[in-house]
């Protein structure tokens, strides 16, 4: 009896690490998607600032070409190079989207195998209390 309710303590408290295991590795999960919305909404903010400033180009184009067509082109190549910068910066940023994102799925692949595994240390548990409980 002394052994089968020392190694249902030791169940017990296998149980309550694997929890707390699963509890951790779940925050780590939530902490990634934070992150993974804090990246999209800075993506977001970005690509507003880009078009403001193709906008502000564009318009500048416009006065200028009335003015002169050399310093047009100049500002219609900052225009292009901005558009091209926004495109770069947005493939980045869906690049790191996708890293969070397969790292969130990871975590939760691991929050579901620790949570799976408490289960086992539960029934172990559960089984070793009804094998006491018939010897």
């Amino acid at each position: 009896e002394k052994a089968a309710a020392e190694k249902q303590r030791q169940l017990a408290l296998e149980a309550k690490k694997k929890d707390e295991e699963a509890a951790a590795v779940k925050e780590s999960a939530a902490a990634v998607a934070l992150a993974a919305k804090k990246q999209e909404e800075e993506k977001a903010a970005a690509g507003a600032k880009m078009q403001q400033q193709l906008a502000a180009a564009s318009a500048a184009a416009v006065a200028e070409k009335e003015k002169k067509d050399q310093a047009a082109a100049a500002v219609k190549e900052r225009a292009e190079a901005l558009a091209a910068q926004m495109k770069v910066n947005e493939k980045a940023a869906a690049e790191k989207q996708r890293q969070l994102a397969l790292e969130a799925k990871k975590k939760d692949e691991e929050a579901a195998a620790v949570k799976e595994s408490a289960a086992a240390v539960a029934l172990a548990a559960k089984k070793q209390e009804e094998e006491k409980a018939a010897a």
